[in-house]
């Protein structure tokens, strides 16, 4: 599946800055730019990590590589830019890193369930409860993965 992000997204929240696009030019050379770029803004609109999508917007691609002065793929896919996983790994905590952005952890945990307890009576459903923990991760720059969702499966 393709990564859903409309024109209006891409041009409004998947903007790459002057500061991102010289960090990643001074440490990145070629496709890895793109990737680490593509990496980069979806993981500061979400939150989350980017780990498999089937194909990268067009115009995303076309936005990036004009910010950081690289030939854009005519047909790209995080599998076709990092053929190599610990390199998409190596990635990812680049820009964990430049983003301020942290791993969730056992502290994170006990502080997320304080904060949903104290909401979960005044939710109307689990939906509303879920969007809660989702921004109260977000604003304390906190980042979940698959491992993370494992870590204590009792809450």
């Amino acid at each position: 599946c393709a990564l859903p992000i409309s024109e209006f997204d891409s041009s409004y929240y998947f903007k790459l800055g002057d500061e991102d696009a010289l960090a990643i030019n001074a440490q990145f050379r070629g496709i890895n730019r793109i990737g680490v770029a593509v990496l980069l803004l979806f993981m500061r609109v979400s939150g989350r990590p980017l780990d498999r999508i089937s194909s990268i917007p067009k115009a995303l691609l076309q936005h990036i590589s004009e910010k950081l002065d690289v030939a854009a793929p005519s047909i790209a896919t995080l599998k076709t830019i990092y053929d190599r996983r610990p390199t998409h790994y190596v990635h990812q905590a680049w820009v964990k890193k430049h983003l301020g952005l942290k791993d969730f952890g056992a502290a994170d945990l006990q502080a997320l369930a304080t904060e949903l307890r104290l909401h979960a009576k005044g939710v109307a459903s689990v939906d509303d409860l879920v969007a809660i923990g989702c921004r109260w991760l977000f604003g304390r720059k906190v980042v979940i993965d698959r491992k993370s969702t494992r870590l204590n499966s009792s809450h």
